[in-house]
C-alpha cells in the first residue's frame, strides 16, 4: 500500500511539472563558447565552464569560439538587515552582482551588457564564527550556480529568440581575445 502511494505521489509531482532546482533542462545550440573575465580563474566563470562542459559545449579561445560571454565585473557584498535584543547582529544580506555581455564570433553584441543580482540572507550566531563564515561561503557558491544558471538561460532564450539568418556558425574572422577583456586588463 505505502509502495503504490509513493508511486502515485511521484507521478503526480512529476506530472505537474515539479523540477528540483537545477535539474530543468535547457539546451543551448552552440558547439563552443568562450568565457572572458577580468579575473579569469574566478569562481563565477570556472562555474560558467562547468554548466557549459556539463552541456557538451567546448569552452574554447576566443578566436576558436563561436559565441564569446564576457563578465564585465563580479562584486559581493554584505549588509546586516536584523539585529538582537541586544543591538547585535543577527542576520546578514549577501548580494552578488555581475554584469555581463555577449558577442558572436564576428564580435557583433548578441547580449547587450546586463547586470544581474542575486541575494541571501542568512542568520548570524555570535557564538560560532567558523560556522557563520562556512555558511557565508555555502551560500555565495549556490549564489554563484544560480547566476551562472540565469546567464546561460538568458542565453539560450536570445538565441533561440534570433532570427535563423542571425545565428552564426563558426567564423574564421573572430576578434582576439584581448577585445572581450576590460581595458585595464589588456596586455
Amino acid at each position: 500500500m505505502r509502495l503504490a502511494l509513493s508511486i502515485v505521489l511521484v507521478a503526480m509531482l512529476c506530472s505537474c511539472g515539479f523540477h528540483l532546482r537545477g535539474t530543468q533542462g535547457f539546451e543551448l545550440n552552440v558547439r563552443s563558447v568562450n568565457v572572458a573575465a577580468a579575473n579569469a580563474y574566478g569562481e563565477l566563470s570556472r562555474e560558467l565552464e562547468r554548466s557549459l562542459r556539463a552541456q557538451k559545449i567546448e569552452v574554447t579561445s576566443s578566436s576558436e569560439a563561436e559565441y564569446n560571454i564576457r563578465i564585465a565585473s563580479e562584486r559581493t557584498s554584505r549588509r546586516p538587515v536584523a539585529t538582537s535584543g541586544d543591538i547585535s547582529v543577527s542576520e546578514y544580506e549577501v548580494q552578488l552582482t555581475v554584469s555581463f555581455e555577449v558577442f558572436n564570433a564576428a564580435a557583433e553584441v548578441v547580449i547587450e551588457p546586463t547586470t544581474l543580482v542575486t541575494e541571501r540572507i542568512y542568520s548570524f550566531d555570535q557564538t560560532s564564527l567558523v560556522g557563520n563564515s562556512e555558511e557565508e561561503e555555502l551560500l555565495a557558491e549556490e549564489m554563484r550556480r544560480d547566476l551562472a544558471g540565469q546567464i546561460l538561460r538568458r542565453f539560450g532564450a536570445t538565441l533561440r529568440n534570433l532570427p535563423k539568418d542571425d545565428v552564426i556558425q563558426r567564423s574564421e574572422t573572430a576578434p582576439n581575445k584581448q577585445d572581450f577583456l576590460p581595458k585595464d586588463v589588456r596586455q
